[in-house]
């Protein structure tokens, strides 16, 4: 008798194990999925750098160093949203490199309105492409 007593408690543990369900796990904060940034992005970035680097030396009066096309494929690295590859993103593109390389070549006194000039290009360029987020940080580059 104690034998089956034991064989019909462990049975209902058993079967009260099996159907109780398991909670779901409650949802937490969503997975942070890391950004890959595009090659464009990341040119730009690079340029931004370039750029602080080539105010402060305006500013400072210092000579700018000898002109590198460091950035000649902008019309051709991949963007993060392609459809942003206009007919005004090329045009624009090619302008911006057009002076970047005539504010390097300029004289001493000049290559401060060809940076000037640089900078808003690049906010246009944001503008046209609706690409607006990165403008704040553009203005930022402007010599006051």
């Amino acid at each position: 008798m104690q034998h089956l007593r034991h064989t019909f408690i462990l049975a209902i543990i058993g079967i009260l194990a099996a159907c109780t369900q398991q909670a779901a796990p409650e949802p937490g904060p969503k997975k942070f999925e890391e950004h890959q940034t595009s090659e464009l992005a990341q040119l730009m970035r690079d340029m931004h750098q370039d750029m602080l680097h080539v105010r402060d030396q305006i500013q400072d009066g210092q000579p700018l160093p000898e002109y590198t096309p460091r950035y000649t494929h902008i019309t051709s690295a991949a963007m993060t949203q392609e459809h942003m590859r206009t007919d005004a993103f090329e045009a624009y593109a090619q302008q911006i490199l057009q002076i970047e390389k005539e504010m390097y070549q300029a004289a001493p006194e000049q290559q401060r309105a060809h940076y000037q000039t640089l900078v808003q290009n690049c906010i246009a360029c944001h503008q046209a492409i609706g690409c607006t987020g990165p403008i704040t940080k553009i203005k930022k580059l402007e010599i006051q």
